[in-house]
């Protein structure tokens, strides 16, 4: 199934369980989505996660165990944030933009397997094309659930 261009009129609306969007630096979508979700988003990419305490690694040393670590969105690693309650869906996912729109599409194709497949709709980051975005996105007949593109704005989706 090929992605569905969705018109800056219809971008929060109701229609998909789970939102992909760029990080707040790459993508005005992400800063009004996260204005939505409590800021959720911008508080994450300034979290600093704690330091674990001496007694912690000395028993995971010598249990030969690596200590866990926390990942942030400093460290291109996606964030989920529940949405219920907040925007028209169960989940808002923010997959770091690095500068590579093809790169970033099998990113976002990768988690939404990973969630199996639900209707999905992802908000394009700046600056990108739409039908660069279609193309990219790896397409498998087998798919058969909605995605939905919403590009930067409606001139571009034109």
């Amino acid at each position: 199934m090929n992605p569905e261009l969705v018109d800056e009129l219809k971008a929060l609306t109701p229609g998909c369980d789970v939102w992909i969007v760029a990080d707040p630096a790459t993508s005005k979508w992400t800063r009004k989505i996260d204005w939505y979700l409590g800021f959720q988003v911008m508080k994450a990419a300034v979290h600093e996660p704690r330091e674990i305490p001496a007694e912690l690694k000395s028993i995971l040393e010598k249990e030969e165990m690596d200590p866990v670590r926390v990942p942030t969105l400093k460290s291109s690693a996606p964030l989920m944030v529940a949405s219920s309650g907040r925007l028209p869906t169960k989940m808002t996912v923010v997959v770091p933009y690095k500068d590579d729109l093809a790169e970033w599409a099998k990113k976002c194709h990768g988690i939404w397997q990973n969630l199996n497949c639900p209707p999905l709709r992802v908000f394009l980051p700046d600056f990108t094309n739409s039908k660069a975005f279609i193309s990219a996105w790896p397409s498998q007949k087998q798919e058969s659930a909605r995605i939905e593109v919403v590009p930067e704005s409606i001139m571009e989706s034109a």
